[in-house]
């Protein structure tokens, strides 16, 4: 049942990335009007950042299955679909997690394997694929960035200043990001591996 409704996501993910004309009318039923013109893929979650935090799941349990069943390809196919919709999301928290996640991955992937040699290379293989992919095709990729992405593109999103005049929600989710800072940055070791109180 999950894997249908990861296709599903999958699917409604997809035309909302390609926005063709009769889907305007679809996907307005599911999201906001703004995530519709600027082209952040919800699916049916209605908030890209709920969508891409889903597709790390999806993807993670792909990967997962793509390493322990047989008829891996259509598993690797599925994780390389949920990272795509992770990028087509432009959700920055959702990129940041994926990005950790891989690393944590392949790391962990290199310690606890019989053959470190072999995973270790294995692993600077695929790196220096995906690099070398990107550095041909840079321009290519620049351009669909800069037309496709562009909330993940803009700058604005990452202005303090901007983000605490945005709305009531974001100054009261800055506030507390800052009081969280302040009583850490008074705490000692333990409190800062631990938490501060409730906060």
């Amino acid at each position: 049942p999950i894997l249908y409704i990861i296709i599903i996501q999958l699917i409604i993910g997809s035309l909302h990335a390609i926005h063709p004309s009769w889907f305007e009318d679809i996907i307005i039923i599911y999201t906001k009007k703004a995530n519709s013109i600027s082209h952040r893929v919800t699916g049916t979650f209605g908030n890209p950042y709920d969508y891409g935090i889903f597709m790390i799941f999806s993807f993670i349990l792909s990967a997962y299955y793509a390493i322990k069943v047989r008829s891996k390809i259509i598993y690797y196919l599925f994780a390389l679909f949920c990272l795509l919709a992770v990028l087509l999301s432009q959700s920055k928290i959702a990129l940041y997690i994926v990005i950790t996640a891989i690393m944590y991955a392949l790391l962990f992937g290199i310690i606890h394997s019989r053959t470190k040699f072999k995973n270790l290379m294995l692993t600077i293989f695929f790196i220096s694929s995906v690099l070398t992919f990107s550095y041909i095709y840079k321009d290519n990729l620049i351009s669909y960035y800069n037309l496709n992405l562009t909330y993940l593109a803009s700058t604005d999103s990452l202005n303090l200043e901007n983000l605490y005049n945005k709305s009531l929600e974001s100054r009261n989710r800055l506030d507390d990001l800052k009081w969280v800072v302040n009583r850490l940055s008074e705490s000692s070791v333990l409190n800062m591996m631990l938490g501060v109180e409730i906060g």
